[in-house]
């Protein structure tokens, strides 16, 4: 154009492979499957960094998670957790962020107790239980707080994720 000529026609298609190509590769990275869950982070490389006694603490807490259900107790804090575990607040925060990757303490009960009211929630026999008392078997105080930490968590609230849940079973 800036010479007044025409473009050769081989150009033309090279160019047009060029920009074709160029957007199937950002498409297929755009879109491609990830293993991470929503719910669950992806655990990182640095669970490798954590010291022996770090992941020892680790190894408890994840027993404590599966066998006693500690993350649904209400009003669980990380001080209480730490002393149950035998261990610094400190070194309990580090277990949480680089061995099992959530940002912090909070992110960490909501994933738990989100995990788990998707479980009760997706069950037939539970469809007439309220909400609230899903809300309150998981650890949550108030339908408020876990309406909202449910729906950043999840994209939906309760409600409807029982609704799509029961119409998809």
């Amino acid at each position: 154009l800036i010479l007044d000529r025409s473009t050769p026609m081989p150009i033309t298609w090279m160019n047009m492979f060029c920009v074709l190509a160029a957007c199937l590769a950002a498409a297929w990275f755009l879109l491609q499957l990830r293993s991470e869950s929503w719910v669950e982070p992806a655990r990182t490389a640095a669970k490798a960094a954590l010291s022996p006694a770090e992941n020892g603490v680790l190894a408890r807490l994840e027993r404590l998670l599966k066998d006693e259900q500690i993350h649904m107790q209400p009003g669980l804090t990380i001080g209480r957790l730490a002393k149950k575990l035998g261990t610094g607040e400190h070194v309990l925060r580090r277990v949480i962020n680089e061995g099992m990757g959530h940002r912090n303490f909070n992110d960490f009960l909501h994933a738990w107790r989100i995990r788990e009211a998707c479980d009760e929630l997706r069950r037939p026999e539970q469809a007439r239980q309220p909400v609230l008392s899903v809300a309150m078997k998981v650890g949550y105080g108030s339908v408020g707080a876990f309406n909202r930490a449910f729906k950043a968590r999840v994209g939906m609230t309760p409600t409807d994720y029982r609704r799509r849940s029961v119409a998809e079973g």
